[in-house]
């Protein structure tokens, strides 16, 4: 008598192998996405406390995501970002759905994308209403005051775009890794 707990023979699947390489992608995404994560969090408090509402202002798209469905979007960031780190978590033991399920992580990296952007805009819309006058202006960026306390803030603002870009380039990579390894197995 067969054992009922063993597939027959003609559905026997295939064993995992995973590459090294697919295992150190999907590490880098995860802690990518683990970071993403507690921005989403920190994100969250803050449109609780209200403290958001002034960078409202500064663009019709920054009223729509601060001022009039701040909650809303703070949540759907929150819960994308929390599926993706479980959909990664997922990835590392079957890589072969990763085909199927990429439009999933560029949308998820695009989304994060287009979140630290408008964070970006915000802050540089701000600094044009404390300083009265352009941050496009020349002038403004080559005055003694601007190298103490701009500058600073421009390299945080730009460590705030590296994260979803690099998480947009490791899934591209990884993807097309999974892609050469599923051609090489069948």
């Amino acid at each position: 008598m067969s054992d009922p707990f063993k597939p027959p023979a003609a559905i026997t699947p295939q064993p995992t192998s995973t590459t090294l390489t697919l295992n150190i992608l999907l590490i880098i995404l995860a802690a990518a996405t683990t970071y993403l994560l507690v921005g989403d969090i920190q994100h969250l408090l803050a449109t609780q406390k209200g403290s958001l509402t002034r960078a409202g202002s500064v663009s019709f798209f920054h009223h729509i995501y601060l001022v009039i469905i701040p909650q809303e979007a703070a949540y759907f960031r929150l819960a994308s970002s929390m599926a993706t780190l479980a959909l990664i978590l997922f990835l590392a033991r079957n890589h072969y759905a990763l085909p199927r399920i990429n439009l999933f992580l560029y949308a998820y990296g695009i989304s994060q994308l287009t979140y630290q952007i408008l964070a970006v805009t915000g802050v540089i819309g701000i600094l044009n209403q404390i300083s009265q006058t352009s941050v496009l202006n020349l002038e403004y960026w080559l005055s003694p005051s601007a190298a103490t306390t701009v500058k600073p803030l421009l390299i945080k603002l730009a460590a705030l775009l590296i994260t979803p870009i690099a998480f947009l380039v490791f899934s591209l990579i990884l993807v097309s890794k999974a892609k050469k390894l599923d051609k090489t197995i069948h």
